[in-house]
């Protein structure tokens, strides 16, 4: 369950790794962003990566 939703829409990489990897994968189909790697280091990364683009 995620418990922390910032106001800005922006997640860090800390509460990303609080998160498994369902939520975070959940979290970024939400905003749109797609996830193809599988580990959750790298996961994290990619996210963190289409977050900024954004």
């Amino acid at each position: 369950m995620i418990i922390h939703s910032p106001s800005s829409g922006l997640y860090t990489a800390g509460e990303l790794k609080g998160m498994t990897i369902k939520e975070i994968r959940k979290l970024a189909e939400g905003q749109g962003y797609e996830i193809t790697k599988t580990a959750k280091k790298d996961i994290i990364e990619e996210y963190m990566r289409q977050q900024e683009e954004k």
